[in-house]
């Protein structure tokens, strides 16, 4: 019997149209994606950009396609054994004579057929994609079908496996396929709580043991590939993937045994109950009575009150319905443990947390929260709408006097109030979250302005869209499927060039603003145009409600020529003029927005600007050399109208011909999102204006001599915002804005590519391009009740006209970059060495000042003491509105700092916690000499001199503070980000010197601090500060040519001994990496009571092309090669003489403390090496450079724990 079942119902889902629009729909996503990977709509056409079909790349597709396919699972699993109960032909079917192991697996495995057939045209689909015409063959790799076969055999397969066998089981025992959709999201939301529990370190191996998809056990072999690693490298098959695939498999089969262990052919629902529960016999006793009843008088209102009446408990019936589902209720204990999971921060980077504020609250869960409430909506939307048929009470309702917007309304309003309920568990969460933290700075206001007021809407809107979905859609799972493909498709349609909002439903200009809320400015000026639009989409979803009253089913109807009869029939004169004005609105409201949208202007896009920016470089490149006037003195004043949301400056620049040149030609690049104006005070002729660029040639009809001056006046201004975008960065409180607002001399390309040894380059610092060192004279003013900044010493304040001015001037040097901010602030003041330090926070935002002053503080002593003497007489943080970024920036003296860095929750106490507001306070001061005093020229490698020496100051004065613990916590965490980052980035790395800039911010940032810590752990702490001083006593304040990272590393190779040479190449000038590993470990009781432990290991040490190939070979050919019994593989190398270091340790203390018994470098000059070592207590573990000082591709591998061995035995 199980050959003709599965047959049957093989036969039955391929005579059902929806499977055949499951097959098309995955296939032609598949066939779109990899063509759009492989470069068919214009993306991607460099060398080193990640190749589309490689299998890393098939993996990271297949991945997201299997996830969207697990909503599927209930409807073909869940549907196939429903199908029976629902036609109530199941009392039948039982009655045949079969067992229930052929029904079961037939009826299992023939639905999990028909999923694995979808998969597979997944796969079929990304191989044609790859194959069209159009498609860039550089981003292709060579067709591979062992990637495809591994992927579907260990991934697609066992993941389908999983949820198929729990989907099953849920559907078979509850007979109600909707309790599988909801298991199906119960899942998804249960694995988020499990990374963010499991998100740390130390559990990244039970993390990547249970997580049901293989991520993270693929994760944890691949995240260190670099991206030439990736394109190359097929899939691992390795140890925590293999245990992971076969756990995931075991309780797929556990849970189908479950199911055929407590199966039974009954008419009821299966039961896990061991005994069955006491019968009792219910016996009435009242035949011979007689009950009189009054019956209330019948009145018949169909008034259009009472009719929304009706709608109105008609909602109740069934949001009950929806709300009492053990499924639901599930559904909801699961959400609320993740909302408060997410809230409470489970293991966040650097281990250190914010504080719980409300917006804090509201972001962490959202984004996730949103997509579970979209899905439930469209899920709920076909339950409601189908619910009265799927019961067979379909002609008893519509038999009611009740009319069609009525019945809809009800289920409309059902969608809501679940909206309204799932909404309410972020709240809830939140405050308990809250109170939990001792953080009682609770804004309820907040919560449901933002819940309610922000987000309500746009699920409102999205159950408007499902209901008439689901309306033309008989079958609840195929519309829940469409709707799924369609809220994903719509964010893809800029791809296809469908970028106008007004064509994109329910989307708006700034879809993640509320994540950028602000408790100094709020939600800003992003709130208008989010609500235009809403307005616009709320139109739509009145006419989408209109449409399924249009096709509501009442009575008999099935075919689709019957249905459009129907409503074209129900479209009488009344009914479309009745809808009339609402088309009319929603006409009206796109045509204002389109004419806004296209009349008014507005700042660019991010890609806009990049692919102008692009173009203006191929163009315009040509004149990064050209001589140019330097900028020597900036006379500027800004008035900000915090109140307004704009600014308006006007200044001058002082010009000089610093050359031996005549210049007859004046170039003026001016910024994409100000308007500006500006005039020379010589008559200069207009040559071109590229008004896309904002890129201006002058030629001077009396050309400038040199030592020759004249001025350039501008006028700049904020463009103004509109109810449909956003574009001014000022706010109400805490703006910031820097000079790149500003006109400058020249033409300065988007990112150089100038080496060190480009003469020319080297007349501009790359803290601006056409000035030198500059007097800087601003005149500052803002609202009364704010007080505003710019870099200098304040040399007056008054008040005038209901505002307030400030006057600041530069003493000594400064270079042309400065920052203008505004705001309502408390300030807290100290004294360190004659120098005045100062905070400026917004008010209660005092949780980290002690921590801001402690990190000013070390920094100045660490930078005096070693380097030279701080050049001002004042330093100061100011906080800025996070809406405008999440970062801090130095200038001179004033460091602009977001709001985020003063809502951390810093616990000093905890040793997995790094202290970022004592760590960025550092980084920033230091600034004051590495990018200020010593400013480096703009060239490649510019930013080791700046970012990478404020890293490592900043890793100093950690390690001086904190101790070691911490030193070692910031260094694993360099090192995680800086392979991530390799992992990610699509250029091709250089090495250190010639890094190319922030662009690629985990070089120089990362990678620098790992670089110059082990400088200083070789040849010593002091001896490379001395090496720095004398730098820094070369070049400070050096004017043209510039300081080079070739000058830089000179001094610090003369500080280098000559065994140890070979760091300064691998650190700066090659971008070197060890693959070290230990192999074995045996440790031996001798009879004079110590340990004799003997340790094997190999060594490794490679380099990196431009293309990411890996070199074992030094310039003359010679290489290091092995074989090693223990490693199991042929050790490669480049030839070896380096010191690595060795060590020994003992059990952890009391306190947690490792206990180090050895720990000493060691030359080494072959690959595999044995090396005996004695030791004075008991040894535990062993290591190969144990503390990872070198960069190290796999770290994961320098440890492992020492065996021990009898000595009568050896």
């Amino acid at each position: 019997m199980f050959a003709a079942i599965f047959k049957h119902e093989v036969k039955h889902w391929f005579a059902t149209p929806s499977t055949y629009v499951y097959i098309a729909s995955f296939f032609i996503l598949a066939v779109g994606t990899m063509a759009g990977a492989s470069g068919i709509f214009g993306e991607g056409t460099a060398s080193t950009a990640r190749l589309a079909n490689t299998p890393v790349s098939l993996y990271g597709f297949f991945n997201f396609f299997t996830k969207l396919l697990l909503f599927l699972v209930p409807a073909i699993i869940g549907g196939a054994i429903y199908r029976d109960y629902r036609s109530n032909i199941h009392a039948v079917l039982y009655s045949f004579p079969f067992n229930k192991r052929d029904y079961l697996f037939a009826k299992f495995l023939s639905a999990f057929s028909v999923l694995a057939v979808i998969a597979a045209a997944i796969g079929v689909g990304f191989l044609l994609g790859a194959q069209l015409p159009g498609v860039n063959p550089a981003l292709l790799a060579p067709f591979h079908l062992g990637a495809y076969a591994q992927i579907y055999a260990v991934y697609v397969l066992p993941n389908l496996l999983l949820f198929s066998a729990l989907v099953f089981a849920i559907v078979t025992f509850s007979r109600n396929v909707y309790a599988g959709f909801i298991t199906v999201v119960l899942l998804l939301i249960a694995r988020e709580v499990l990374l963010r529990l499991l998100a740390g370190v130390d559990t990244r191996f039970l993390a990547a043991l249970l997580e049901p998809f293989g991520e993270i056990a693929t994760g944890f072999y691949t995240r260190d590939w670099s991206l030439a690693e990736q394109n190359e490298r097929g899939l691992p098959l390795a140890g925590l993937i293999v245990y992971n695939r076969l756990l995931v498999t075991a309780i797929a089969a556990a849970l189908v045994a479950t199911v055929y262990k407590y199966f039974s052919f009954s008419h009821t629902a299966g039961s896990f109950a061991r005994k069955p529960r006491n019968a009792e016999r219910v016996v009435k006793n009242n035949f011979d009575s007689i009950i009189k009843v009054s019956l209330p008088a019948v009145r018949f209102d169909y008034s259009f009150r009472q009719r929304l009446n009706a709608a109105w408990k008609l909602s109740h019936f069934e949001f009950r319905f929806i709300v009492t589902g053990g499924a639901f209720i599930s559904l909801m204990i699961v959400g609320a443990l993740f909302v408060a999971v997410s809230m409470m921060q489970m293991n966040p980077q650097y281990g250190t947390r914010l504080l719980p504020a409300t917006w804090v609250m509201l972001a962490f869960p959202i984004l996730f929260f949103s997509l579970v409430i979209h899905l439930l909506t469209f899920l709920y939307a076909g339950i409601l709408v189908q619910r009265v048929k799927a019961a067979r009470l379909n002609e008893l309702v519509d038999a009611t006097p009740l009319p069609n917007w009525v019945l809809l309304l009800s289920k409309l309003l059902a969608l809501i109030k679940m909206q309204v309920l799932l909404l309410a568990i972020i709240m809830v969460a939140g405050v308990i979250v809250q109170a939990y933290q001792v953080y009682y700075d609770i804004e309820l206001g907040h919560y449901l302005f933002d819940l309610y007021g922000i987000h309500l809407i746009g699920f409102v809107i999205a159950a408007c869209a499902a209901l008439l979905v689901q309306t033309l859609v008989a079958n609840p799972y195929l519309g829940f499927f469409l709707l799924t493909i369609g809220a994903l498709g719509i964010t893809e349609l800029p791809r296809l060039g469908i970028e106008r909002l007004i064509f994109r439903f329910n989307q708006t200009p700034e879809p993640d603003f509320f994540m950028k809320y602000s408790e100094l400015s709020g939600y800003g000026h992003a709130l208008i145009p989010y609500f235009v639009y809403k307005t616009y989409w709320a139109l739509a979803g009145l006419l989408l409600c209109c449409g399924a009253l249009l096709f509501w089913i009442r009575g008999l109807p099935e075919s689709l020529r019957e249905r459009l009869a129907i409503a074209r029939a129900r479209l009488q004169q009344r009914r479309a003029l009745a809808v009339l004005p609402l088309l009319m609105l929603f006409l009206g409201a796109g045509l204002g927005i389109d004419y806004v949208e296209k009349k008014s202007p507005r700042i660019l896009t991010e890609q806009e600007t990049q692919r102008i920016i692009t173009e203006a470089d191929q163009r315009y490149g040509k004149y990064a050399s050209m001589i140019q006037p330097r900028v020597m003195a900036v006379n500027v004043n800004m008035d900000l109208f915090p109140e307004a949301l704009r600014f308006k400056s006007d200044g001058v620049y002082s010009l000089l011909n610093k050359s031996d040149q005549i210049i007859d030609t004046l170039l003026v690049q001016h910024a994409f999102d100000v308007h500006t104006k500006y005039r020379f005070n010589r008559d200069a002729a207009l040559v071109s204006r590229d008004t896309a660029a904002h890129f201006d040639i002058h030629k001077l009809r009396i050309a400038l001599q040199p030592g020759d001056s004249l001025q350039l006046h501008f006028e700049v201004e904020s463009i103004p915002n509109t109810f449909v975008s956003k574009n001014s960065n000022v706010e109400k409180n805490g703006t910031f804005i820097t000079s790149l607002i500003y006109p400058g001399i020249g033409y300065r390309p988007d990112q150089t590519t100038a080496l060190p040894t480009d003469s020319p380059a080297l007349r501009n610092h790359h803290r601006s391009f056409d000035s030198d060192y500059i007097t800087f004279d601003a005149t500052v003013s803002t609202s009364v009740d704010q007080i505003a900044f710019a870099p200098g010493v304040l040399q007056t304040e008054w008040t005038e006209n209901g505002r307030r001015y400030l006057r600041y001037k530069s003493i000594g040097k400064a270079t042309h970059d400065y920052v203008f901010l505004s705001g309502r602030y408390q300030v807290t003041r100290e004294d360190w060495n004659g120098i005045n330090l100062e905070i400026y926070y917004h008010e209660g935002h005092d949780y980290n000042l002690n921590h801001l002053m402690r990190g000013m503080k070390a920094a100045l002593a660490y930078n005096e003491n070693y380097f030279s003497p701080y050049q001002h007489q004042h330093a100061r943080i100011i906080e800025y509105s996070r809406t405008l970024g999440n970062f801090a920036q130095s200038f001179a003296s004033t460091i602009p700092y977001s709001e985020v860095n003063f809502m951390l929750d810093i616990d000093d106490t905890e040793a997995g916690s790094l202290n970022l507001p004592f760590l960025g306070a550092a980084h920033e001061l230091s600034h004051q000499w590495w990018g200020h005093q010593v400013l480096p020229a703009d060239v490649l490698g510019a930013k080791m001199i700046t970012e990478s020496m404020a890293e490592y100051v900043s890793l100093k004065v950690l390690e001086h503070e904190y101790g070691e613990t911490k030193l070692r916590k910031f260094l694993q965490k360099a090192r995680d980000i800086y392979f991530t980052g390799r992992a990610n980035d699509a250029g091709a790395e250089k090495p250190l010197m010639y890094n190319s800039g922030l662009r690629q911010s985990h070089i120089p940032y990362q990678k620098g601090a790992l670089v110059f810590y082990a400088l200083s752990d070789f040849i010593d702490e002091e001896n490379l500060n001395r090496a720095l001083k004398a730098y820094v006593e070369k070049v400070r304040w050096q004017e043209p040519p510039y300081t080079t990272s070739l000058e830089m590393v000179d001094y610090l190779r003369a500080a280098t001994p000559d065994s140890l040479q070979y760091l300064i190449t691998d650190l700066f000038e090659e971008v070197s990496f060890y693959d070290n590993k230990m192999i074995a470990a045996q440790s031996t009781l001798l009879e004079n009571g110590k340990y004799q432990v003997e340790i094997e290991f190999a060594v490794s040490k490679y380099r990196v092309s431009e293309k990411g190939e890996k070199i074992y070979a030094d310039e003359l050919g010679s290489s290091l090669a092995a074989i090693s019994n223990g490693a199991n593989a042929t050790l490669r190398s480049l030839p070896l003489e380096d010191y690595i270091e060795l060590g020994i340790f003992g059990e952890n203390t009391s306190s947690g403390r490792e206990k180090e018994l050895y720990l000493k470098k060691h030359k080494i000059t072959a690959s595999h090496n044995t090396i005996l070592l004695v030791v004075d207590q008991q040894p535990a573990v062993a290591g190969v450079d144990p503390d990872v000082k070198l960069i190290d591709a796999n770290a994961r591998d320098n440890r492992m724990k020492i065996t021990g061995v009898d000595l009568g035995n050896r």
